[in-house]
């Protein structure tokens, strides 16, 4: 996201192909349909979709980004209550994350 601003403010970035950070994708990683999907804490999938949502309203995120991250949208909806250990508080807060996105409400989560 982050390089797709600066790029559409013409700034260019690069990458160091010898660099290493130890990072974590998710909390645990189940195969469906033949593919790994990383399940995260609640609150992180809200912060994902919401921030995603957002983006999609942003010229800067460029068409192949959206066409590529739209299809996503409905699998949060589906798949990660389906796998959250408290089902319907996940699909609460995935609700509210598209809504925050779409309304444009960022920054700290406010949990009601």
């Amino acid at each position: 996201e982050w390089a797709l601003r600066a790029r559409s403010l013409g700034y260019k970035s690069y990458y160091v192909p010898n660099a290493v950070m130890a990072h974590s994708v998710g909390d645990a990683v189940v195969t469906m349909l033949g593919r790994d999907v990383h399940l995260h804490h609640d609150v992180r999938n809200y912060y994902l979709l919401r921030n995603a949502t957002y983006l999609m309203r942003l010229r800067s995120m460029g068409w192949r980004w959206k066409i590529t991250f739209a299809p996503r949208i409905p699998c949060y909806f589906v798949l990660y209550p389906c796998l959250s250990k408290s089902k319907f508080k996940n699909a609460k807060l995935l609700l509210r994350a598209f809504m925050d996105g779409v309304a444009g409400r960022l920054g700290p989560l406010v949990e009601k």
